[in-house]
């Protein structure tokens, strides 16, 4: 959720990293390209443990690495277009000390233990009241305050605009902090937008989320992939584990204004580890609302309705039988033991007026000609037909 005490402009090159720590804790940093015209402070709500303590939180200086993101990019290669997502009361308490202060690099942070003890920070560093009303699910979050300060306007003619702030355009360099995890089995991602004091069913989205994930869910994840791992980083290494992979999300346009979980139940949900291969039951159009304003095609109308249980049927149904198949066949075909990271997978993806495109990985000894590819394909369409009809 990336909220801010008062309006601003507009917020583009959002980039959030997240990866798991020792005692079941998270890593966030978060980068930004703001436009701002007053003092402002970007709030960050995290699903801690209910009822933490004041110093749950660890703030992390970034200010020396501000091209942190640059270097996550660079370990992804560069398509001509990257896959994307288009598309309590606190009156009345009495008074109480005021929050802890941290210097980290150019901002002021603070970590606020729960929405009723926002009255603890200054005025200009709130959201309104009846923004919480609108996020109930929210009341036992914790939340990260960091404070944007703008810059003075410098004397100019006959100092008329002397004193006066100005609207200006900022790329911060990334916030970074550490958390303790409500759900130690999946990282957090604050997405949501209050931009402008109201809370909106949907928001424009201009996000990449990085993320590094425990070695038991790189098999599963169905993010893209960096080309290398983290120990080719320079400066961003440090807050990486350099021995893994890195993995990235976009999401753009118009979506749906909330957070983004990667779970670790749903990664095992929508996928199925063969000896020879990955089935990958994807929901390719999950992120769409119905509103009736936003024009949808009967197809994806249908697919939408497939829900988690249903897809957990199809992939077990597949499976059964895909299974035997593959270990008949793999010799012929040359398959060899399937590898998440093995170079070169070929994806073989099948479709059908009840569900979307749904994805086989299979690793071959070296590319397979055209015969096979068309027997492996013809064979996944019958298993989704037969598993979906």
């Amino acid at each position: 959720m990336c909220c801010f005490s008062r309006i601003v402009s507009r917020v583009s090159s959002t980039n959030i990293f997240a990866r798991p720590l020792d005692g079941d804790r998270q890593l966030l940093v978060y980068g930004m390209t703001v436009e701002l015209a007053e003092d402002v402070a970007m709030i960050l709500p995290i699903p801690i443990p209910p009822d933490g303590p004041e110093d749950a939180v660890t703030f992390v200086d970034l200010s020396a690495c501000p091209t942190f993101f640059d270097e996550l990019d660079r370990l992804f290669p560069r398509p001509a277009a990257l896959p994307s997502l288009q598309g309590p009361a606190m009156r009345g308490m009495a008074p109480q000390a005021m929050l802890v202060v941290h210097d980290v690099g150019d901002f002021e942070a603070s970590f606020v233990p729960t929405p009723r003890d926002f009255s603890r920070l200054d005025a200009r560093f709130r959201l309104p009241h009846d923004v919480w009303e609108q996020l109930p699910a929210y009341h036992d979050w914790g939340f990260c305050v960091f404070k944007l300060k703008t810059r003075q306007r410098p004397s100019g003619f006959l100092g008329l605009f002397k004193g006066k702030p100005i609207s200006e355009t900022r790329t911060v360099h990334p916030m970074a902090f550490e958390f303790p995890r409500r759900d130690p089995s999946g990282l957090f991602f604050p997405t949501v937008h209050v931009h402008d004091g109201a809370v909106h069913p949907t928001a424009e989205f201009d996000h990449d989320l990085y993320c590094q994930t425990t070695r038991e869910h790189e098999p599963l994840m169905d993010w893209q992939r960096s080309v290398a791992k983290c120990d080719r980083l320079l400066g961003a290494r440090a807050w990486t584990a350099p021995d893994q992979w890195l993995y990235r999300k976009t999401l753009k346009g118009e979506l749906p204004n909330r957070d983004t979980v990667l779970s670790g139940s749903k990664l095992r949900a929508r996928t199925a580890l063969d000896p020879h291969f990955r089935l990958r039951m994807c929901a390719t159009f999950e992120h769409l609302v119905d509103d009736g304003r936003t024009p949808l095609d009967d197809a994806t109308k249908k697919w939408m309705r497939v829900g988690e249980a249903e897809r957990m049927r199809i992939r077990d149904s597949m499976v059964a039988e895909l299974a035997p198949l593959f270990a008949e066949r793999a010799a012929a075909w040359g398959v060899r033991p399937f590898a998440h990271d093995a170079p070169g997978l070929v994806v073989f993806a099948a479709s059908n007026e009840r569900i979307e495109p749904q994805e086989l990985h299979v690793a071959f000894e070296a590319p397979p000609p055209p015969t096979v590819r068309d027997e492996v394909q013809a064979a996944v369409q019958r298993a989704l037909d037969r598993a979906s009809g």
